[in-house]
């Protein structure tokens, strides 16, 4: 079974044909999406979606959402604007108001997280930025608009962020909250040869 990572997708929105998208029409967008999602997705993959599905009532987004392929999960992105449940009526397994911990290298949201920034230990797997990226090594941008719109394998994202979260860790006593620390009378770290 492979896991699988996306965002933005847009279905229906036709303003984005206007942002660089290039297509004639919004269901030749939506189809060659679809394409190219299911090119990759299989049946039983799993999928995460990071937000902004699509512009247009729910009602009309139920049949896009049921031709992908996959066992889907979506985070919410700033653009979806209905319930939980009823994305999970059009066929999501579970739907995400907040970000997720994917593992403990790598945290997926819909926009960038400043919680990535400070934290060296984890990677930010997210979308938002359609054609852009930061210029910091610790965020990934999965618009699908960077990637011929097909999803990224995240195990294989996943795996590179433990290997790289490993190290940037701090040595001990750099932690940034180590000077916060609050130390007990005789058991300060200048106390352990006394």
């Amino acid at each position: 079974m492979g896991i699988y990572v996306t965002s933005d997708l847009h279905f229906n929105h036709t303003n984005i044909l206007k942002m660089g998208r290039p297509f004639a029409t919004i269901e030749e967008h939506n189809n060659y999406i679809i394409d190219q999602f299911n090119s990759v997705v299989g049946k039983d993959d799993l999928v995460y979606i990071l937000g902004d599905l699509g512009f247009t009532p729910l009602k009309n987004l139920e049949p896009l959402v049921r031709r992908l392929n996959g066992r889907k999960i979506l985070v919410l992105g700033n653009h979806d604007k209905g319930k939980i449940g009823e994305y999970r009526n059009m066929g999501f397994i579970e739907v995400y108001d907040h970000p997720v911990y994917f593992s403990w290298a790598t945290i997926l949201s819909h926009s960038p997280l400043k919680e990535a920034f400070d934290n060296p230990y984890v990677f930010n797997v997210h979308g938002h930025l359609h054609n852009s990226t930061l210029k910091l090594n610790h965020f990934i941008n999965v618009n699908c608009e960077l990637n011929d719109y097909k999803p990224l394998d995240l195990k294989k994202i996943d795996e590179k962020n433990r290997v790289k979260a490993k190290s940037r860790r701090e040595n001990f006593g750099d932690e940034w909250y180590y000077q916060y620390y609050d130390w007990l009378p005789g058991k300060g770290p200048g106390d352990a040869k006394k």
